[in-house]
């Protein structure tokens, strides 16, 4: 085989590979829902300036999350991408009647603040409203 016939059987053999990585089958296919997660988990991972949770409120979600009580919070930062993607501008696990909730305020293209809440255990969203 020369070189050239061999460096298209490496294009080709690259080109299906990535075409499987992310999670297609043909040319028309959808992306996967392995594949999309990925994309808004890169999507959540390139905003830099999403505020971390205080020291002992980490510790607290940590502990929590290994007694598989409540979710991940970059679980639920995808979740919240995906009803107004924008900037996350501040994170918050609380207790409310005996039930965690995270409270999650971003700020979309528009400049518009936008504030959810949603289950910790279920990512279950409960409540949306826009500040002003």
């Amino acid at each position: 085989m020369d070189r050239r016939a061999a460096f298209v059987v490496v294009a080709v053999a690259a080109a299906a590979l990535a075409a499987l990585w992310l999670g297609q089958t043909g040319p028309d296919s959808a992306p996967s829902d392995q594949h999309q997660r990925r994309v808004d988990q890169t999507q959540v991972q390139r905003d830099t300036t999403t505020p971390p949770l205080d020291v002992e409120e980490h510790d607290r979600a940590r502990s929590l999350r290994q007694q598989g009580a409540i979710l991940p919070l970059q679980d639920l930062l995808i979740r919240a991408h995906r009803h107004h993607p924008g900037r996350v501008l501040e994170t918050e696990l609380e207790q409310r009647d005996g039930r965690y909730l995270y409270e999650i305020e971003i700020l979309d293209a528009q400049a518009r603040v936008w504030e959810m809440r949603f289950d910790a255990r279920s990512g279950e969203l409960l409540s949306e409203q826009r500040d002003e």
